[in-house]
């Protein structure tokens, strides 16, 4: 489960503790709630350090840890960075060119022909 998976179900759970009337059931009932927060809390600490923990190991094997992946961010308005900008306005003067390719058999002079026997 996701973390905001969990933190919207404890919100409904507290909205639905709001209907309940005994008081006793409903003081009970809160601190159980806050009971799982804390506890998720620490689970979600307990996980971070354990992974923390298994990168320095890694490392200490000469491998790579978790790798540091970051988000992608676009620019509103322009999603054009300047090198993207240079390629489609040099692209525009010039068309694409494919490659060329030439037989080399033309290319090859042929100036002796070997018999090679073969051992059946």
């Amino acid at each position: 489960m996701k973390q905001t998976d969990i933190k919207e179900e404890i919100n409904a759970l507290k909205l639905n503790a709001a209907m309940i009337t005994d008081s006793q059931t409903k003081d009970i009932f809160n601190s159980l709630l806050n009971l799982i927060e804390r506890l998720y809390s620490e689970n979600e600490q307990f996980k971070e350090a354990n992974q923390v923990l298994k990168d320095e190991i890694n490392r200490l094997k000469g491998e790579d840890g978790k790798p540091d992946i970051k988000k992608r961010t676009r620019n509103k308005g322009n999603s054009d960075h300047s090198s993207e900008k240079e390629r489609k306005e040099s692209g525009k003067d010039e068309e694409k060119k494919g490659r060329k390719r030439e037989a080399k058999l033309p290319k090859v002079s042929i100036d002796r022909e070997m018999i090679c026997p073969v051992d059946p």
